[in-house]
């Protein structure tokens, strides 16, 4: 048998020795082989480009001529040419193919040309590459501007934002640097319909989009993130290019899925441009970080490409003992096999270590019974930062490897195929002390916390593909982009929980050290998920209309078995299919203005049990969006607005207990969640950008078998958040490299309507508690020059110390104050 974990950190560090050995070759370019170039430019040569799209034309150019060519699609998209064969220069050939368009090309140098047009807003449009070695065929290529145009995630495919009849948010790279983001949670903070729930966390990114919890529904690259109850890897944004969101029902494209959205992250890959980077950072709580990000070409060709990054960190936390310590590498090589063949193979290995316990205080209603229930006592509450573990015995650890790869190939100006595979494993040991599910454990008159001991050990190992053929042509006046796929995906985990006694601790002057008995085993649960899913989708063009539809069918199994300590048992199974469609139609106008309708399906088979230990039935979804899309024509960005109206029908909520770490899980009636997003991204000027949303979420349980329940809010949804983040950089004088930004964010009041785990105490069924909104500030401080970037990036600038949610028994703090100072070095 092979040591699985073992096997993929060798394939891990062989992708890594291999991609490093791109460091040690250098590219030599001599005056005769440039004197050479200059001339082939120059000189006649034989073409047979078909006539059609212009796009595709200029791809059949770009290889014939053996040249760099880079273009928008969005700007070549609405031409035709008649094509071009016999022998011509290549400024020729050129002018003859874009001969009626208000296009030009500006030549870079002896072998690179650029698309552009009169007016030059497509200067900072999005570009696609093509070169006489290759053709570029992924659609998670780099997006130079700081505001994106276009997103694979919607589609599986390079479409335009613009021609998307959804709600889509992509932070850019740009965005990412600008704003100091370390975490994927900080990255979506100035995107409409987010909340975050839990407020301070350093293991997961745990959030929701719409009302519905999307932690488990983050995907990289296209392909799920696996994850256990606990067992949930958390991305590191060095790592990333960019991340995108989609907000509604997918499961078109990507199966069962949480209605709300989907979070896919881009990873970064290897670049024919040569890439060397190193960043130090220092900042609050004595966090220290080196990271590295390397690439370019291993032979003077450019048939190999790697790219290596890599990330160090060790920090403490502004909650007592709490620490942090992370090591990550990623490498990856793209073999460039042909002009139309190309393969990526990408490998990750991340180990997380931390001393963790949450930021916590105890909820007004808790507070209230225990005085009440000791006739009308003072109480006392947890401050701000209290650990209430042991710091010999909090810990928490995590390994996550991965290794996979992406192939494509262009059969002909038609059709291409593309495959995309990944296998993923996760190692996950946790060890916390929290409050004691026994309330009388605890004297909350005296600063008396009762304690109890927990373990979670749990191991993943999980794989995905996806099979993609794709198609472009034309029929008749319509332009069709058809995609036909048939993905298959499956994960195994292991689960054990462990419990024991701990010693209750006074939270007005805790002393530490006291030992935690022996913890046996509660239950062993064994998890098993399997997906198969067939898909078809076509987007069609006609003048100035733009129509997605799509359909998919799929068949799903999960396995769920329970071994107890009191050597009793519970096996459960339960396999569904589904058919989940899509339809979407948009108009765009010459003005800019590009009003859409959609409606679209989903589906999910959660692996959680009731009390009994039985599986649910299926979740299902449906919604109706309308919206407008803006791209000014003047300045570049957008501005879109989204109204939705989403049924979720037998909706299952978690909820937990006192010490946090243990959950119980129940099915109800129907969900229905109605909103609108507004999401701004303008770069107003050359130096100025600016970047807003709003979004309002009304998200209620609508049917429900308890009374008290039905037309209550979901729990911890802010009805109302919004966002404001401009950017000024200085591009001239002696302030030239120069950049600065601030950021407003405004989360409003959420409400938790839930059983009352006090009823014994209180004699109520059912709480409803109020948690009031806050507004928080950000900011970032930048200087370029030569080589070089100095940053100041700060979170939560003054420091304000609040409350994110509550439930009946504790209410979570939010992050406070960080600040990070950064020096990168490029050369």
């Amino acid at each position: 048998m092979f040591n699985k974990p073992a096997l993929l950190s060798a394939v891990t560090l062989t992708t890594a020795l291999l991609a490093a050995a791109g460091l040690t070759v250098l590219s030599t370019t001599s005056a005769l082989a440039a004197e050479q170039v200059s001339a082939q430019s120059n000189e006649k040569r034989t073409f047979n480009v078909a006539a059609g799209d212009l796009a595709t034309a200029l791809n059949q150019f770009g290889r014939q001529a053996g040249i760099l060519l880079s273009f928008s699609p969005e700007l070549a998209a609405p031409y035709k040419t008649s094509g071009l064969k016999g022998d011509y220069k290549i400024s020729e050939g050129l002018q003859i193919l874009l001969r009626g368009t208000p296009l030009s090309v500006v030549q870079q140098s002896d072998t690179s040309y650029r698309l552009t047009q009169s007016s030059d807003k497509s200067a900072d449009l999005p570009v696609v590459t093509v070169t006489g070695q290759h053709t570029s065929l992924s659609a998670y290529d780099p997006i130079d501007s700081y505001h994106a145009e276009r997103g694979t995630s919607a589609t599986k495919t390079n479409a335009s934002i613009f021609d998307t009849p959804q709600s889509i948010s992509v932070v850019t790279q740009q965005q990412l640097i600008n704003r100091g983001v370390k975490t994927v949670t900080q990255a979506l903070q100035y995107t409409p319909s987010l909340s975050v729930p839990y407020g301070y966390d350093t293991r997961y990114d745990w959030f929701s989009l719409r009302g519905f919890d999307a932690k488990n529904q983050v995907y990289r690259d296209g392909l799920l993130i696996p994850t256990s109850t606990y067992g949930l890897p958390r991305a590191d944004s060095y790592a990333l290019e960019r991340v995108e969101v989609i907000r509604g029902p997918s499961s078109v494209t990507y199966g069962q899925a949480q209605p709300g959205g989907l979070v896919n992250l881009v990873s970064k890959r290897p670049t024919e441009e040569t890439l060397h980077e190193l960043r130090l950072s220092a900042g609050s709580d004595d966090f220290f970080e080196l990271a590295g990000d390397f690439s370019g070409k291993v032979d003077d060709e450019g048939k190999l490409l790697y790219r290596l990054t890599f990330v160090g960190n060790d920090g403490n936390s502004e909650v007592d003992y709490n620490d942090s310590r992370r090591k990550m590498v990623a490498p990856s090589l793209t073999w460039n096999i042909s002009d139309d063949t190309q393969l990526t193979v990408l490998a990750l290995e991340q180990h997380d270590k931390q001393t963790y316990s949450f930021n916590s205080h105890f909820s007004p209603t808790l507070l209230k019974t225990f005085s009440a229930f000791k006739g009308g006592a003072k109480v006392y509450d947890r401050e701000f930062g209290f650990f209430d573990g042991e710091e010999d015995f909090n810990n928490f650890d995590r390994d996550y490897r991965s290794v996979g790869y992406e192939f494509s190939h262009a059969f002909n100006d038609t059709w291409s195929f593309r495959q995309n595979t990944r296998y993923d494993h996760v190692n996950l040991d946790f060890k916390a002390l929290g409050i004691s599910r026994n309330i009388l454990a605890s004297d909350l008159t005296k600063g008396i916390q009762g304690r109890e001991a927990s373990r979670r050990k749990e191991d993943l190992n999980a794989f995905a593909v996806d099979n993609q053929l794709l198609a472009h042509f034309d029929s008749g006046k319509l332009t069709h982009d058809v995609l036909i796929g048939l993905d298959w995906r499956y994960s195994d985990s292991t689960e054990k929980n462990f419990s024991g006694t701990a010693s209750a601790i006074n939270y007005l002057n805790p002393v530490y050290g006291s030992a935690v008995g022996n913890l046996s085993l509660s239950n062993k649960k064994d998890v098993y998920s399997r997906q198969t899913g067939l898909y078809i989708q076509d987007q069609l063009a006609y003048e100035n209309w733009r129509l997605l539809i799509g359909g998919r069918y799929d068949w799903v199994k999960n396995d769920v078995d329970v071994d107890f300590s009191n050597n009793t048992a519970n096996d459960a199974d339960k396999s569904a299919e589904d058919f989940s469609g899509r339809v979407g139609l948009l108009y765009k106008f010459d003005n800019g203005l590009s009003p859409y309708i959609s409606y679209s399906e989903s589906f999910n088979l959660v692996t959680s049990t009731d009390v009994e230990g039985n599986l649910f039935d299926p979740e299902k979804a449906k919604q109706y969006e309308v919206g407008v899309k803006y791209e000014p024509k003047n300045i570049d960005g957008f501005i879109s607005l989204a109204a939705f109206d989403l049924i979720k029908d037998d909706y299952v909520i978690t909820e937990y207990d006192l010490s946090g770490t243990n959950n119980i899980s129940r099915q109800v009636g129907e969900v229905n969640s109605t909103g609108i997003e507004i999401e701004v991204g303008l770069e107003l000027t050359e130096q100025l950008k600016l970047s807003a949303a709003y979004s309002y979420v009304d998200a209620r349980i609508t049917k429900s078998p308890n009374s008290w329940e039905k037309d209550s809010l979901i729990p911890n949804q802010p009805r109302q958040t919004a966002s404001v983040w401009p950017d000024y950089t200085q591009t001239s004088g002696v302030l030239k490299g120069l950049g600065m930004g601030a950021g407003l964010r405004y989360i409003g009041e959420s409400t938790y309507i839930g059983r009352d785990n006090l009823s014994p105490i209180s004699g109520n069924q059912s709480v409803d508690i109020e948690t009031g909104g806050y507004t928080l500030t950000d900011a970032s401080l930048r200087y370029d020059f030569d080589d070089v970037r100095l940053a100041l990036n700060v979170s939560n600038l003054f420091d304000r110390e609040y409350t994110t949610t509550c439930t009946d028994l504790v209410c979570y703090f939010g992050d406070g104050r960080r600040v990070i100072a950064s020096a990168t070095y490029n050369w």
